[in-house]
């Protein structure tokens, strides 16, 4: 057996011996009722369920334009085709964050050009950003990380001021607003994810929404072969298959009707970890701008050994992961640029046990083991 292999099986019998499990999600009977009303109704791919989920996160993000897609990644290679972004054009986009952030900009040919983070709230630093422009500059990545809103008000002013347009990845922001507005509504255009760890989760898929008509139609005709209309067999141009199921629409609709509860529950696990860690020797929080309504991906805190820490807790069945690796350290985009926020976030950062089902009692106990390591 290889060692790739060896240490994915490793990890796996880690995750399956997980008593209080990392993430966990709740899906029950109404999830099962809309799945059967699909399959009896002998069309599984996009349609009547999709459209209803479309419109229902049009409603809750507020933007004019909502299209499912086969999943976040996806989502934001179409907004950078959308945008313009050609083979060798430069893409700025955060090192701290996940890998999706990054390689959509190689999959439309584009180069990315890595900017630090914020030492606070963990998202995209505007100087940063700044600094990173270039003549061959032609769009800017703004990730909210964890859920928090980056500063969308100074990103725009770069983006207004050297014309570069700006795509928002939410991929975990569900939720998240920024001085009152929901993520997404900033940008050309904002990605959402519904992989299995998300506040709304289809097992995978996403959600790309705009303001733009332009855009929009851009959209529709990327994610769909080429054309505007299913059914034609002629393409305008070039697009791709990026459509998601009414299988996995219908799994995603009954948690609509719910989801401002559970982001209730999310932020209330935070400020529960926040009740029984705060005070603790070598335990930090990140600071959520009191300007945003943060939807928290994870229960995060800041700690001098998080990889021991993590060992720790899974041996007491605790789930528990490292922060995101900084993508400039990655052997295919390795760089010797110094990114000091996101290098400390790496190298500091741990999440908890993030489930919305989690309550108090369990919260404690893994608070209690927590302790037990620090001391």
């Amino acid at each position: 057996m290889d060692d790739s292999k060896k240490a994915y099986l490793d990890y796996a019998k880690v995750i399956d011996e997980e008593k209080i499990p990392h993430y966990d999600v709740q899906l029950g009977d109404e999830e099962l009722r809309q799945v059967s009303e699909v399959v009896k109704s002998n069309w599984l791919s996009e349609g009547k369920k999709t459209r209803e989920f479309e419109d229902k996160f049009r409603e809750l993000v507020g933007t004019k334009y909502a299209y499912a897609t086969a999943n976040c990644t996806g989502g934001l290679m179409m907004a950078l085709r959308a945008v313009g972004v050609n083979r060798d054009d430069e893409v700025i986009v955060p090192t701290f964050t996940h890998m999706g952030s990054v390689s959509c900009i190689g999959l439309v040919g584009g180069i990315p050009s890595f900017a630090d983070i914020d030492s606070k709230s963990f998202t995209v630093d505007p100087k940063s950003i700044e600094k990173a422009i270039t003549s061959k500059t032609k769009a800017i990545i703004a990730v909210h990380l964890y859920g928090h809103p980056a500063d969308m008000d100074r990103i725009m002013e770069i983006s207004k001021k050297h014309d570069i347009p700006v795509i928002e990845d939410c991929a975990p922001a569900v939720g998240s607003k920024y001085h009152g507005t929901h993520v997404g509504n900033f940008g050309s255009a904002g990605g959402f994810s519904f992989f299995a760890d998300k506040t709304i989760t289809t097992g995978e898929g996403g959600m790309l929404v705009t303001n733009d008509p332009k855009i929009g139609k851009e959209i529709l005709m990327l994610k769909n072969d080429g054309r505007i209309e299913r059914g034609e067999y002629v393409s305008d141009r070039m697009g791709y298959n990026f459509r998601i199921t009414d299988l996995q629409s219908a799994i995603a609709l009954p948690q609509m009707d719910n989801v401002n509860e559970a982001v209730e529950r999310k932020r209330k696990i935070v400020r529960i970890y926040e009740k029984y860690l705060k005070g603790t020797n070598g335990i930090e929080f990140p600071e959520w701008d009191d300007q945003c309504f943060v939807n928290p991906h994870r229960a995060n805190i800041i700690v001098d050994e998080p990889e021991n820490l993590m060992n720790f807790l899974q041996k007491n069945n605790m789930g528990a992961r490292r922060f995101f690796y900084p993508v400039h350290r990655y052997p295919i985009y390795k760089t010797e640029q110094n990114f000091p926020n996101s290098e400390y976030a790496y190298e500091h950062g741990l999440s908890l046990p993030s489930s919305p089902l989690l309550d108090e009692n369990t919260i404690q106990k893994v608070c209690e083991k927590v302790k037990e390591f620090t001391n």
